[in-house]
């Protein structure tokens, strides 16, 4: 089937462009960067606006709509213009077809660290949320179940892989130039992380089976050390070992609010978003990803030896 890839310059589109050729899909890429496959039909679209007849008048069978913009410095202006608005254009543009929605394991509440989370804890309050973007998840997650209720709506834990430009880099870039990090937390609680390839499964097994609707957790089976994932990442990409530091967490999250409230922008990032990100031990269950769309993921972050 031909599918329409939105955020496909991403690392979750690259994944998903190439696990939809390999399932013999035709991929076709809808957005404002092009793929890094040049061998992908790239369709240029602004999904800030409505799709015109060169969006529309295409067959499509499928959509899997992985554009969106992140980061705790969003305005509410640009964050809702994109992944509110823009994901009310895409399932405008394509009303018929098969839709699979990228949301994130941020519409969860943020404020304390959870366990083995079920899809029916989110998305919460909108009062929660301390960005911009965590609002317009939760407010995306509402348009698509509004419109569309029987669209498949994925809910990955932070992703790893080819292309991230937001986590790990983020975590490296905290790291002083002896090669220490310090962390929130020190980095020893256990968190869930989704490898790209683990979403782009997910994706392909939603094409499989469009019976299945409605939220769904994606992650690695087993959640990490993150001090730990952080050197074994940082290993296969020729870099660290790194050293940890501990900074209190409550000292961090107390800082970052003064910041916020003297509208400091936090030079390292550390706002109370990210630090929650970092010091917080949260786990998803996977129970509704191995019954509904028979996905096994894998360990992405295993190893070599092991």
């Amino acid at each position: 089937m031909t599918v329409l890839v939105t955020g496909a310059s991403g690392c979750i589109g690259r994944a998903v462009i190439s696990a939809l050729r390999a399932a013999g899909h035709t991929p076709v890429s809808a957005g404002t960067s092009a793929p890094h496959d040049d061998s992908v039909e790239h369709i240029e679209w602004d999904i800030r606006t409505p799709a015109d007849c060169r969006v529309t008048g295409r067959d499509i069978s499928a959509v899997v709509h992985a554009a969106g913009v992140s980061g705790g410095g969003l305005s509410q202006q640009d964050a809702h213009s994109v992944n509110v608005t823009g994901t009310r254009n895409v399932l405008d543009a394509f009303p018929r077809a098969r839709f699979i929605f990228l949301s994130c394991a941020d519409v969860y509440d943020p404020r304390r660290g959870l366990r083995d989370i079920y899809e029916e804890h989110g998305p919460a309050d909108l009062a929660c949320f301390t960005t911009e973007y965590e609002r317009s998840k939760v407010e995306a997650e509402k348009v698509v179940t509004r419109l569309r209720p029987d669209a498949l709506i994925l809910r990955p834990a932070p992703v790893y892989g080819p292309g991230d430009r937001r986590n790990f880099p983020f975590l490296q870039s905290l790291a002083t130039k002896k090669g220490v990090i310090e962390l929130p937390g020190g980095g020893r609680q256990k968190t869930a992380l989704a490898s790209a390839e683990n979403v782009a499964a997910a994706v392909t097994a939603g094409l499989r089976h469009p019976e299945a609707y409605g939220p769904i957790n994606v992650s690695d089976p087993e959640p990490y050390v993150l001090r730990d994932a952080i050197n074994t990442f940082m290993a296969r990409t020729g870099l660290g070992p790194y050293n940890f530091d501990d900074r209190a967490a409550d000292l961090a999250l107390t800082t970052a609010w003064l910041r916020e409230k003297t509208g400091r922008r936090p030079k390292d990032g550390l706002d109370r978003f990210a630090v929650r990100r970092i010091a917080q031990s949260r786990t998803l269950n996977l129970g509704r990803l191995r019954r509904l769309l028979h996905v096994e993921p894998v360990q992405g972050l295993a190893r070599r030896d092991s």
